[in-house]
């Protein structure tokens, strides 16, 4: 049906209408992308994020303890919003 239509119509209208398919149809194959990598995405980043403090402990006797302690709060608050909007 849609070829039938591009052929018969204005070219102008026909490409318009062939970007808004192809673009349409590529957002769609995103979202459903997506859906199956954000959660492999938020595995590894907790991951890093646990697997940082044991080194980010080292850390603390010096005069860096500040920057320390944002760095592995940072850490969880990221995921901890990243769970809760995703």
């Amino acid at each position: 049906m849609l070829y039938n239509f591009y052929y018969a119509s204005d070219h102008e209208l026909s490409v318009i209408m062939q970007a808004n398919r192809q673009i349409t149809t590529s957002g769609l194959g995103m979202g459903i992308t997506m859906n199956a990598w954000v959660p492999v995405m938020r595995a590894v980043m907790t991951a890093v994020a646990i697997g940082l403090i044991p080194f980010l402990v080292l850390f603390l006797p010096t005069p860096l303890a500040g920057k320390t302690l944002s760095a592995m709060a940072g850490f969880f608050v990221f995921i901890a919003t990243w769970g809760v909007t995703d």
